[in-house]
Order: C-alpha cells, then sequence, then structure tokens
C-alpha cells in the first residue's frame, strides 16, 4: 500500500510499486499468486493514514472478475489500498457497507464536447455513475482547426452556448477545460470530418497531397497533445464526402479509428466491409459507433454482421463497438434526407427543383424502412415555428396541420429544423450486441442538466442506469461483474487510458458507489429530462462530486492530457 512520503525505486514503475507495496504491507508474496485480485480475500489488516476510505463496499472492480468485499484507501487522486482498512486512519471515512463500489464509467461515446461549458456540472451523467467522456465523436471534435475554420467554428457555437474561449488545437481546447473545472474527466479524438472541412468546405472533391500534408500535421500535433484516435461520421456532411483511401491515410499513427460508419441500414453490411478496410490498411484498432441495424427490414442482417465482424477479428483487427441501450436513435432531421440533397444544410433548392421527385421517393423509401412517420419523434426543435411541436411525430404533427408528412419535413427544415428521435431498431438485436464481449456501452449523448431547452433523446439522462437496471437486473442478460466491464474497463482500454476503468491500487481514483436497489433511470421519451437514481456516491480524481446521493458542488474534473496509441 501506499504511504505518505514513499517513492518507488528506480526501474520500477510507480504502478507496479503500489501495487507491490499493498501485497508486501499485507505480509503476502506474488510466487503462486495469479493475479492480485486472488489476493484480497486473504489481506491482513492493513494500517496508515488515507484522505478517504470506502468502508466495506461490495467490489466490482471492473474487470469482469467476481465482486469481493473490501475497504478502499484513497491518497490524493489515486487508489491507495484494497484489503482490511480497519486499523487505518482518513480525513473520509465513507460507509459502503449496503453499496457496490464500481470504477466510475467511461462514456466511449459522448457529445459533451461545447454543452459543459454553458453548465459544467453534466448532472446527466454524473447521476449514472459516468466520470470519463470521450469526446470528439462522429468526426466532429473540438479541433484541431485551421486558422479560417477555428473562426467560424467559434461563432457558430457561441451562437449555440454563449460564449466561449477561443481555441484552435486539442491542446487549446484542453486549456479551456482546464480554467472551466468540469465535474468530469475529459478526452478528445480528432474528427475526420473537421479536417476535411478545414481544407474544402462542403464541396465534394479529392483533397490533394498539399492538404493531406496540412491533414497530417494537424492530426501528428493532435496526438501529441492528448487525442485519442481518429473518428469520422460518413452519413453527415462534409465528412461523407470522405472516400476510402483519404480515411485510411488519416489513420495512419492514430492507433484507434471509432467510425459513424457510411451507412447504417440498407447498406450496413457494405459500411462493415469498408470499415474493415480502412482499419486494417490504416494498421488501426477499429471501433464501430453506436452499432446498429436500423430499419425494420435491416433487422434480419445481425447473422450476417457478426460473421463480418467474426471473420475480421479472426483476421487479427482489434474490432469492438459500442452502443446504447435504447432502440431508438437520435439525429438531425435533415439526416433523413439523401446526401446528394445536402450541402451545408439540406439544398432546399435542389430538391425542390427537377430531382424534387426523386427525392420525395427516396425519402419515402426511407421512412418506410423506418416504419413510417409516426415512428419520428422531434427532440430538440431549432425552428421557431414548430418549436412548440417538441415531442410530438411527424405524424401527429402533419395530421394536426392538415399537412402530408412529407411536405412538414421540408418545412420544418426550410425554417430552422431540428433533432428526431427515430423508433427503429430491435431489442433482441440490442441484446445480441450487448452479449458480444467487445460491445461496450456509450450514451450518444451529452452532459446535461434540468433547465436546458429542448425535448432530447432519454439516453442523456438514462443510458447506464437503464442498462443496469433493466438489462441486467430485469432481463438479466448478464452478470453485473460483466455489466460494469462493459461500462468501465472495456471502454477505457478501446479508448487507450491506461490508469482508470478499474479498481487497482496505483489507478486513478474515479469510483462510483450505487445502491443496487435503488438504480434506476426515470429518463424515458416522454419525459426525457430527469436524473437517474442509484448512485450514492461519485469520486473524480479522489475527491467526491456526488455524496449522500447529492451533487456537493466539487469540480475535479480535467482535461486527459496522456498520449495514447
Amino acid at each position: 500500500m501506499k504511504f505518505r512520503g514513499s517513492k518507488p525505486s528506480a526501474g520500477i514503475s510507480r504502478r507496479d510499486f503500489l501495487k507491490g507495496s499493498a501485497i508486501l504491507a499485507a505480509g503476502l508474496s506474488l510466487p503462486g499468486c495469479s493475479s492480485l485480485r486472488t489476493l484480497r480475500n486473504t489481506f491482513r489488516s492493513l494500517s496508515g493514514n488515507f484522505d478517504v476510505i470506502l468502508r466495506n463496499g461490495t467490489v466490482v472492480d471492473g474487470t469482469g472478475e467476481a465482486s469481493y468485499r473490501a475497504d478502499i484507501g484513497i491518497q490524493d487522486d489515486e487508489i491507495a489500498a484494497i484489503g482490511n482498512l480497519s486499523e487505518a486512519h482518513a480525513n473520509t471515512v465513507f460507509d459502503c457497507s449496503k453499496y457496490h463500489i464500481f470504477p466510475g464509467f467511461v462514456d466511449l461515446h459522448s457529445h459533451s464536447d461545447y454543452v459543459l461549458f454553458e453548465d459544467r456540472r453534466a448532472l446527466s451523467k454524473i447521476f449514472q455513475g459516468v466520470t470519463t467522456e470521450i469526446v470528439g465523436q462522429d468526426g466532429r471534435s473540438p479541433g484541431p482547426f485551421t486558422p479560417k475554420l477555428a473562426r467560424a467554428m467559434h461563432s457558430y457555437m457561441e451562437s449555440r452556448y454563449g460564449k466561449l474561449p477561443f481555441w484552435d488545437s486539442v491542446k487549446g481546447y484542453y486549456d479551456a477545460l482546464e480554467d472551466l473545472g468540469p465535474t468530469v474527466n475529459v478526452k478528445t479524438m480528432i474528427g475526420s470530418g473537421v479536417l476535411r472541412q478545414g481544407q474544402a468546405g462542403y464541396t465534394r472533391r479529392k483533397l490533394d497531397k498539399g492538404e493531406m500534408r496540412t491533414i497530417r500535421g494537424l492530426i501528428d500535433d493532435a496526438m501529441d497533445q492528448g487525442a485519442c484516435g481518429l473518428s469520422s461520421g460518413l452519413e453527415y456532411m462534409p465528412n461523407a464526402h470522405s472516400d476510402t483511401d483519404e480515411l485510411i491515410a488519416m489513420c495512419e499513427g492514430v492507433g484507434l479509428y471509432s467510425t459513424h460508419m457510411r451507412n447504417e441500414d440498407d447498406r450496413v453490411l457494405e459500411a462493415m466491409i469498408e470499415a474493415i478496410r480502412i482499419a486494417r490498411e490504416g494498421n488501426v484498432r477499429l471501433n464501430i459507433s453506436h452499432f446498429k441495424l436500423q430499419g425494420q427490414r435491416n433487422w434480419d442482417k445481425a447473422n450476417n454482421a457478426f460473421h463480418i465482424i467474426a471473420e475480421a477479428r479472426s483476421g487479427g483487427l482489434k474490432l469492438t463497438m459500442d452502443r446504447y441501450p435504447y432502440t431508438a436513435y437520435h439525429t438531425a432531421l435533415n439526416s433523413l434526407f439523401p446526401i446528394w440533397a445536402q450541402k451545408k444544410g439540406l439544398n432546399l433548392s435542389l430538391a425542390r427543383g427537377r430531382d424534387g421527385d426523386v427525392l420525395r421517393r427516396q425519402v419515402d423509401d426511407k421512412i418506410s424502412g423506418i416504419g413510417g412517420y409516426d415512428r419520428i419523434r422531434l427532440g430538440v426543435v431549432y425552428s421557431q415555428k414548430y418549436k412548440q411541436y417538441s415531442g410530438k411525430t411527424l405524424a401527429e404533427i402533419a395530421r394536426s396541420k392538415g399537412m402530408p408528412p412529407y411536405e412538414l419535413m421540408f418545412d420544418i427544415a426550410s425554417s430552422g429544423s431540428a433533432s428526431t428521435v427515430v423508433f427503429a431498431m430491435s431489442e433482441e438485436n440490442l441484446i445480441r450486441i450487448y452479449r458480444d464481449p467487445f460491445s461496450a456501452v456509450a450514451s450518444d449523448g451529452s452532459g446535461l442538466s434540468p433547465g436546458m431547452k429542448g425535448n432530447p433523446h432519454p439516453r442523456n439522462y438514462g443510458t447506464f442506469s437503464h442498462f443496469l437496471s433493466y438489462f441486467v437486473q430485469k432481463k438479466g442478460i448478464m452478470s453485473l461483474e460483466e455489466a460494469v466491464r462493459k461500462c468501465s474497463s472495456l471502454p477505457a482500454e478501446i479508448a487507450g487510458l491506461e490508469d482508470r476503468g478499474r479498481i487497482e491500487p496505483g489507478w486513478k481514483a474515479d469510483l462510483a458507489i450505487f445502491d443496487m436497489s435503488r438504480v434506476q433511470a426515470y429518463a424515458n421519451y416522454d419525459n426525457p429530462i430527469r436524473l437517474s437514481a442509484g448512485v450514492e456516491g461519485l469520486l473524480v480524481n479522489g475527491r467526491f462530486v456526488i455524496r449522500n446521493g447529492r451533487f456537493n458542488g466539487s469540480y475535479p474534473g480535467r482535461p486527459l492530457r496522456e498520449r495514447t496509441v
């Protein structure tokens, strides 16, 4: 265990020193022991002084192995000891005898990039047990930007979130977060969409060699500054104009490629094959973002999809995926229109012209695949004309206004647009995805707080709580230990975080204390802005953010600047 003033000897890593010290302090030796976890139940009483002791909790360490009873001693921002600490002392002792202690959850696919500057509490996330957010998803990251794009992004984001510090790099973004002081840790990916936008705007063309050299420089700098890989959003503009070879070239040296694939419905299998090729030829790990088979006519493609995944893994590709525990997705209304009808937003003049009939047929076909306009609900509405209809389906609004649904969609798009919640996935497939050992839980949502505007997807407030309460406790699709692994160590490993996501001596003290008898996601599609229940305590970098079920006004989160590969 770690004592005040102790230091590792030369040639031994700090983490190994801390683990070894904990074993020696307990009078145990390593020979014949397969892992530290097999030793814990034989720990003798440990003594020492700590900042915090979590007393007598049921520890689920994030590895998937069996839970056990133990005390956890915290010093500064690290887990210093695990075992019987009844003879130890601490400034703060928290009784966990009725609770489970988990590693803080790592949200592998978060959109909290800018919203933290509107409200740094991120209440929707911390009340689910989230301690780390991986942002910069779907090809849209908060840097790195060319000078021109940096000015444009800053202006646009200020129009949405209020006054912001100016930055043009990953380092600048991290500096702004450091000054802000959020509740949670943040690490960003590099968005391939913003890299392309900085060179070609929304123009559909091949990037030249000079532009690719500029992009390579931006990527290398961003990785040195602590980005954790490359993301893409190939159903969104302008990232949709990135061809396969462009993405392969961008992947060089980034370690991880996380993709919102080019298609997630009728051509999902072809999109999977492209993603696998990009990762293999780019020599990176592949993570498929919010993996889904959307549209009822595509639900039966699951066998083929998992066959493609198995083949890729057997060929040596490290392939993971993430998914939120809901059968509705959340996207921009404009995304329901084909790419050719979009530019920066929806190209209304093109769509109203000679290609209007073609567009209508393609949209009708997509909506038919989803299951109809009654399966599409307005989320956050930017159109002043339609703000009152937030939470209503397109079919409901069309009936109330006496308009054909397709014409209604056009009118919403032309008057400011909106986000949509689309009910298009199968729970059977969702369970199959979660049972894959390399699938992580992720929200695809933001750190929000009650009082913010709009009618968002309930995943912002309920992802991890709903997964635990519904899929694990009620439906029993896996053990609690495996479920916690999918929320903690697995996403941490995918993102390349080396000292978060597990409960181990020497690892960061990001810890969630759950009352599993109370865990519940209260957010639903009709009332999506409701905090989850069950988190009795939450520590970020060794400091309480939630204590006795209440936010305590502490902001110990930090940007994670360490380089990952």
